[in-house]
């Protein structure tokens, strides 16, 4: 069902997010692994109220689990968000940076070598905060799980802010700067950061 992505929370509360207008539907296709591919012009899926959103609240630690594909590399190619009202972004700069914007500040993570935000494969990215709000972020590109190499130019990558994930692709109710490329799973731990051996485990 392309108007739907559905979701396993462990509180048991019903995080399925929604997309009821066909144009704005992604193409969902059921292979092994199965994906969802967004157009990266109005594609994307949000929770009905901004009270339903996934909130990682401020002075606390999360973790968030992107497994996706990117297929055109480009500026504001955000893949999570808070949605129209909120201020939250996940958003793939370039192929160099990785940007969050919480609600109150934004945080830039420049890697220092290589090109890990390129349309190259299957990609998995770590993104976890621990209790004083240092991010750290770690990829997995085929191979081993990597920390990512952290460029000189990156800014602010300590935040305790508050942020809220409501929307997958885009940031308002038109897919704003909606994410171009495959997303095959989304996980959010919104009060625990994941050690080293639970990442390399998952």
């Amino acid at each position: 069902d392309s108007s739907e992505w559905y979701s396993i929370a462990e509180s048991g509360e019903n995080r399925t997010m929604n997309q009821p207008q066909g144009t704005n539907q992604p193409t969902v296709t059921y292979t092994a692994p199965g994906f969802v591919e967004f157009d990266g012009v109005n594609d994307f899926y949000r929770l009905d109220s901004g009270n339903d959103a996934i909130q990682c609240t401020s002075n606390r630690p999360f973790t968030v689990m992107l497994v996706y594909k990117i297929n055109t590399v480009g500026t504001d190619n955000v893949i999570v968000s808070g949605g129209e009202g909120l201020n939250t972004q996940f958003q793939f700069e370039n192929n160099t940076t990785f940007k969050i914007v919480t609600e109150t500040e934004q945080q830039s993570f420049v890697a220092s070598t290589g090109t890990p935000f390129d349309t190259s494969g299957i990609k998995v990215l770590f993104i976890s905060r621990n209790n004083t709000g240092a991010v750290t972020l770690s990829t997995h590109g085929g191979g081993a799980r990597e920390n990512f190499p952290l460029d000189a130019s990156s800014t602010n990558t300590t935040s305790n802010t508050e942020i809220n994930l409501r929307q997958i692709s885009g940031e308002n109710n038109d897919g704003l700067n909606a994410f171009h490329g495959k997303i095959y799973e989304i996980a959010v731990w919104q009060s625990a950061q994941l050690t080293s051996t639970q990442m390399d485990n998952i």
